[in-house]
């Protein structure tokens, strides 16, 4: 789990590159590991295939939208308190 001390691991998801590569600069320029995911099913299958302290989404997505990530990464994983 994540500390103060420590970097996070982030699982940051957006469906515009440009946001997307604009937030991830500025979590890796504050010492943050970053995964991005361009979708929220590659956010969850990157979700499930790696472990991730934070998860960041756009909730207004096409497809899968944001609140259907969060609700799916709380289903998996109900002990990761900044996943929501």
């Amino acid at each position: 789990m994540h500390t103060d001390s420590l970097p996070a691991r982030v699982l940051l998801i957006d469906d515009d590159p440009v946001v997307l590569s604009g937030l991830a600069t500025l979590l890796r320029n504050a010492g943050h590991a970053v995964t991005e995911a361009e979708s929220g099913s590659a956010g969850l299958a990157s979700f499930r295939e790696n472990p991730t302290d934070i998860v960041l989404t756009d909730f207004t997505m096409r497809g899968l939208t944001g609140w259907d990530v969060a609700r799916t990464v709380k289903a998996i994983n109900p002990a990761c308190p900044w996943c929501m």
